[in-house]
């Protein structure tokens, strides 16, 4: 096998990884609160899913450095600007 197809398989299995992962933080936290999915649960679910995606696409090359960091730069202020439930009553 070559490197490439080697680094493509381990980001696959580190973003299979980080969603599992992700998706079971997430529920079990709104299992402790005996609440349904509401807003913030779909938006991080939303998160854990397209980073993921995106570790894939820039590992195995399918997507430009400059269009990664366009994405990466949009999804880190979304993240940094949404603001709480709280803050916006």
């Amino acid at each position: 096998m070559s490197t490439g197809v080697i680094y493509s398989l381990g980001a696959i299995a580190i973003a299979a990884l980080i969603v599992i992962g992700g998706y079971t933080l997430i529920l079990n936290r709104m299992k402790a609160k005996d609440q349904g999915i509401d807003r913030a649960a779909i938006q991080a679910m939303g998160m854990v899913t397209f980073l993921p995606v995106l570790l894939i696409a820039s590992a195995g090359g399918f997507m430009q450095s400059d269009a990664l960091s366009a994405l990466l730069g949009a999804v880190g202020g979304y993240v940094l600007a949404r603001g709480t439930e709280k803050d916006t009553q």
